[in-house]
């Protein structure tokens, strides 16, 4: 859930006030607005590399969970399992 509740600062304040709002950044999101709509959202650095940490084991744990109900589905349809070594020999051009 997005959390929108943090400083709201219109894109000109923005741009006359840069310093200002790097520093409430640093604090916590600052949401820039345009016509009092909400247009990007600036953060801390660190903040931000935290984010994309976070996407990436998710996604991580997503395709994990993909494979893993691949793997019961094939299993409950009675189908054999391949190794990777199979996988890989065939994708080489073996048997």
């Amino acid at each position: 859930m997005v959390n929108d509740e943090g400083p709201r600062v219109p894109l000109a304040q923005f741009a006359r006030h840069l310093r200002q709002v790097l520093d409430a950044a640093r604090q916590g999101p600052v949401t820039l607005t345009r016509n009092g709509q909400a247009v990007a959202v600036l953060v801390d650095f660190e903040a931000y590399r935290d984010m994309a940490e976070l996407e990436e084991q998710a996604e991580d744990i997503y395709w994990s969970l993909v494979a893993l109900r691949q793997d019961l589905a094939w299993q409950a349809a009675g189908k054999p399992m391949v190794s990777l070594e199979e996988v890989e020999a065939r994708a080489r051009g073996g048997n």
